[in-house]
């Protein structure tokens, strides 16, 4: 039996912790979301200002077994063909192909930075491989690409034992940038924004431990409130400043008259 009420009491208070920081969160609103102003503002100027565009470039391959020599493509075959794109992933950014290509073209990066340009994909049901590589130089871009493609196709034929990779489609010349996403970093960063709002609120409020209620009293200091006095809210007519009475100016000539004295008379 004490059992279930202490599990009922526990239930309530947490109730009441809810229902508090569910307060707390509605009346502090404006400042969760001005956080996520703020910061969205931030990403926005972040990105269309500082941040370099990126341009990206795409080559494409086609990869042919050594058993489809007439040309003749299945659906396994097609169906081969997207169960290897991690394949071919590991193949093309293997350190091999980068170093060669780093090599041939005197790049003045490293392989872990190539890497993070280069990117590999297949569509569904193709045999095709695409290569994409972003760089925040246009002409890099794109002869990276062609220059990856070329080691790539030879490494990759080695490897599989394949008939060929022939090329679909060369290197392209950027004319528009492709990054930074500007809608996109502004909205991450409302949302990080509001997140951090809350969380703010949410701490500043566990960390509020200033009595405003009866229920505080009794949760806190674990005695009874035997009457509570509410606070009217015009008796903050009291604080005006009060005026001072103004006197006629008939008093002050009779003042006058007696200082000084009537005519005749010695003062």
């Amino acid at each position: 039996m004490d059992t279930k009420m202490e599990q009922n009491t526990i239930s309530d208070e947490i109730e009441i912790d809810l229902k508090e920081i569910l307060h707390a969160l509605l009346s502090k609103l404006w400042l969760i979301l001005l956080f996520g102003v703020l910061l969205g503002l931030a990403m926005l100027v972040y990105s269309k200002y500082v941040l370099d565009p990126v341009y990206s470039s795409t080559t494409k391959v086609y990869v042919l077994n050594r058993q489809n020599t007439e040309a003749n493509v299945t659906y396994t075959d097609l169906q081969t063909g997207s169960q290897l794109t991690k394949d071919y992933t590991e193949l093309v950014k293997s350190r091999t192909v980068l170093n060669q290509v780093i090599e041939n073209l005197d790049l003045n990066m490293g392989v872990d930075q190539l890497a993070g340009m280069i990117g590999v994909s297949t569509p569904e049901e193709t045999r095709i491989v695409t290569i994409s590589v972003n760089s925040t130089d246009v002409y890099q871009a794109q002869r990276i690409a062609d220059e990856v493609r070329e080691v790539a196709a030879k490494h990759i034929c080695k490897v599989m034992n394949l008939e060929a990779v022939n090329t679909v489609d060369e290197a392209n010349l950027p004319t528009a940038p492709s990054g930074p996403d500007v809608k996109r970093n502004t909205v991450f960063g409302f949302g990080v924004g509001v997140l951090l709002g809350v969380a703010l609120v949410v701490v500043l409020h566990l960390l509020d431990d200033s009595i405003r209620t009866p229920d505080d009293v009794e949760r806190l200091l674990g005695v009874g409130v035997l009457a509570s006095i509410p606070v009217m809210e015009n008796e903050r007519k009291r604080h005006k400043r009060r005026k001072i009475p103004e006197l006629p100016v008939d008093d002050f000539d009779d003042e006058e008259e007696d200082i000084m004295g009537r005519p005749g008379e010695e003062a």
